[in-house]
């Protein structure tokens, strides 16, 4: 108990350092009450670990207990909306669903969500709970898993294939981030040592929309899986943000995981940017190395720079837009991240249209393995799809028999260039590809992690040895 003590004692005592110009204080509500670990000695710990940057006010909410009765639980009604930041310290038995509803209401319209360790233990049954997370503890049978690969590409393996969730034997270990220009992680070193923790493995989910900030190896000697896994992500909801941290473990009430300066420093940025998008606590003095642990309170010296991280396109990738389809149906381009796309340019009426036949071929036999071939018909080159959208739908379906998604008629160069073709086109955001669109039936690859990988002239058919081995190299990476 003495190191909780002296632990809180400190964080608190340091409050007089924390930055007034860093903006009005956000309002943060803790939610504990149940755990596999103690929260009756964690949540004080969180709770000033967030005060003491002086960003942050903080109240608690506690379920009732294990086994309580239907009264207990009528009773637990949070005011979630009077909060910006709601942080779950949580992990126990199903919430009612009246509250499941509130949470995923407050999200969906703006809120902030945080989630710390065990935390995504919970509620395996709820699916928007699982959606939010995007990853959980859970068997290998539950959903998608996650890794990264050594260059930091993301890798998924489909439910049933590798481990479920677990851990090996508690250690240090280097935190490796994957998202430094992200304003959670700006201006923290690439590499930092954590303190002694459980390296969990395996999470399983939707995993949908994830974007990993950080990965840590769990080396086979301790136990783990030979594999990057991830240790901080964020994910869009509706218009809220999720920040999660599988950080911070603890052992009764000892706490070296939540006594690190990493992980106070990350779990305060966390709730800023879930609160408010932004960033403004500095990086600590005191912050680890790439090669030292540190344990006691952050020093926030200097005030942060970082920018704003607007949830649809903090992802800094293709794959953010929202579009029509050719029936009028809305579609989140947000809904392919995970799988391989390849993004063309069509027209009903060129010399290129009989590549819709390769196209087709492409989606029939790789769709199963993970491709979405995206279809947006134009009329900018040699005005060769003049058709409305219904007519564009009806040619495709009867002349080649087109199953693969198809999008209402867009711009693709210059005035009126819709944002999909002005992301792919533009020096600023897409450099390794950039360049105007050069005629119908250019070609564009995105691999699972969301980047662009390659680009193909509108005379590669689809059918094209190099598109073909491009396109096989990113399906493998599943």
């Amino acid at each position: 108990m003495r190191t909780l003590t002296r632990l809180c004692l400190a964080l608190v005592c340091l409050f007089s350092i924390s930055f007034a110009e860093a903006g009005e204080e956000l309002t943060v509500l803790i939610i504990d009450g149940q755990n596999n670990h103690n929260w009756k000695s964690t949540t004080p710990v969180l709770k000033a670990a967030l005060e003491s940057s002086g960003r942050f006010v903080v109240d608690v909410a506690t379920t009732p207990p294990a086994k309580a009765g239907p009264d207990a639980w009528n009773a637990f009604r949070p005011s979630l909306a009077d909060y910006d930041v709601i942080l779950s310290n949580y992990n126990g038995e199903a919430w009612p669903d009246e509250v499941n509803a509130a949470l995923e209401k407050y999200v969906r319209q703006g809120g902030g969500l945080a989630l710390v360790h065990a935390a995504n233990n919970a509620f395996p049954e709820w699916d928007a709970w699982n959606e939010m997370i995007g990853l959980g503890w859970r068997g290998a049978n539950y959903g998608d898993r996650v890794t990264l690969a050594d260059n930091g590409t993301i890798v998924r393996a489909s439910k049933g294939r590798g481990p479920g969730a677990g851990h090996g034997r508690q250690h240090p270990f280097q935190v490796m981030i994957r998202q430094p220009e992200h304003p959670i992680m700006k201006g923290l070193p690439v590499k930092w040592m954590h303190t002694q923790d459980e390296l969990y493995h395996g999470q399983r989910g939707p995993a949908k929309n994830m974007t990993v900030l950080s990965s840590a190896y769990a080396a086979p000697e301790t136990g783990g899986t030979g594999a990057h896994e991830p240790m901080s992500w964020v994910i869009p909801y509706g218009e809220g943000r999720v920040f999660v941290t599988l950080l911070g473990h603890v052992m009764g009430n000892q706490m070296p995981a939540m006594e690190c300066v990493g992980f106070q420093t990350i779990l305060a940025r966390g709730c800023e940017w879930a609160g408010s998008g932004a960033v403004t606590l500095g990086v600590p003095s005191n912050f680890p190395t790439a090669d030292k642990t540190q344990t006691g309170t952050p020093r926030y010296t200097t005030k942060g720079v970082t920018a704003v991280a607007n949830v649809n396109t903090a992802t800094h990738m293709p794959l953010q837009y929202k579009m029509k389809r050719l029936d009028g149906a809305d579609a989140n381009l947000a809904d392919y991240r995970g799988k391989v796309v390849l993004i063309v340019n069509t027209a009903s009426q060129c010399g290129l249209t009989p590549q819709y036949e390769g196209l087709q071929k492409l989606h029939d036999k790789f769709a199963a393995d993970g491709l979405a071939v995206l279809g947006f018909p134009a009329n900018e080159f040699g005005k060769q799809e003049p058709g409305t959208d219904t007519e564009i739908s009806d040619f495709c379906t009867k002349n080649y028999g087109v199953t693969f998604d198809m999008f209402s008629k867009v711009v693709v160069k210059g005035e009126g260039q819709c944002d999909l073709y002005e992301y792919l086109t533009s020096e600023k955001t897409n450099p390794g590809f950039a360049g105007d669109i050069t005629w119908n039936f250019e070609k564009f690859l995105v691999g699972r992690d969301g980047k662009v990988i390659a680009r193909f002239s509108p005379r590669v058919t689809p059918g094209d040895p190099t598109l073909l081995t491009k396109l096989k190299v990113a399906l493998a990476a599943n």
